[in-house]
């Protein structure tokens, strides 16, 4: 690299900005796609329809409704050094103040999943597996 340096320096710029676009490819983002919308960041509002009635956070099939975020008023604790200035803190209020509020057995940001444990259609039998000695 010594005889050409601009060569070299152009191949480490290179090498630096496809590793850069490759872990934009394989990261994950925080938000659901339905609600990363510049109209749901600016409402602050993420209820998503649920595909099988379309209405939000599958209302009119009883799977949840769309509801203000309630935060806790539970005191922090030392472990946590960065009061007021981590957006964790009051997790998801900074983004959104309503989400949808999933009842029974629904999870899911349009509750439109089985909590864990569950898997029949209507979410309501238990499913348990049964730990085979390998």
């Amino acid at each position: 690299c010594k005889a050409k340096s601009y060569q070299c320096l152009g191949r480490m710029l290179l090498a630096a900005l496809y590793c850069l676009l490759w872990s934009f490819r394989t990261s994950a983002g925080h938000f659901p796609r339905a609600c990363a919308s510049s109209k749901s960041l600016t409402e602050k509002e993420c209820c998503p329809p649920w595909v099988g009635d379309g209405s939000p956070c599958g209302r009119l099939s009883g799977r949840g409704s769309c509801q203000d975020v309630i935060l806790s008023t539970a005191p922090l604790g030392p472990q946590f050094p960065f009061t007021g200035v981590d957006d964790r803190e009051s997790w998801p209020s900074i983004f959104y103040n309503r989400t949808c509020q999933c009842f029974g057995n629904f999870m899911g940001f349009n509750c439109g999943s089985c909590k864990f444990g569950f898997r029949d259609p209507l979410h309501r039998k238990a499913t348990f597996g049964e730990k085979k000695h390998l």
